[in-house]
């Protein structure tokens, strides 16, 4: 079985469903970057692993503690994951809206675009598990 890490498999279906629109401002809806979408990633994996923002920011060099909070206390509401929980429910429920998604142009840059900036451990944190 292939081996995919947390952050590489977020981008990927973000990549395919576009769902951290859900939890960005309107002004970052319209012109997301690669940042902006990393510290939400970055903020998901936080609170969904239970690690919490501090620990997070300790783990990631590009996102601060400051950013993650703000995105826990503003962005991460409640109806922002109903409404991105629904949208992975329908993609798994539908096989074909999947394979539709994947053909969107430009979906190679993006994703190089957010591995780049994807928050990862410190090079001295990491080891294979």
């Amino acid at each position: 079985m292939r081996r995919v890490k947390l952050p590489d498999l977020l981008i990927e279906v973000d990549n395919q469903l576009g769902f951290t629109r859900n939890f960005l401002t309107l002004a970052q809806r319209e012109e997301p970057s690669p940042e902006d979408i990393c510290a939400v990633l970055a903020a998901v994996m936080a609170h969904g692993c239970n690690l919490g923002v501090y620990t997070m920011a300790q783990l990631t060099s590009d996102v601060t503690y400051q950013q993650l909070k703000r995105i826990g206390d503003w962005q991460l509401t409640e109806e922002a994951q109903r409404s991105a929980l629904a949208e992975l429910v329908s993609a798994i429920a539908d096989p074909r809206h999947l394979f539709t998604l994947g053909r969107r142009q430009n979906r190679g840059k993006r994703r190089a675009a957010l591995l780049a900036a994807a928050p990862g451990p410190p090079a001295d944190l990491q080891h294979p598990i």
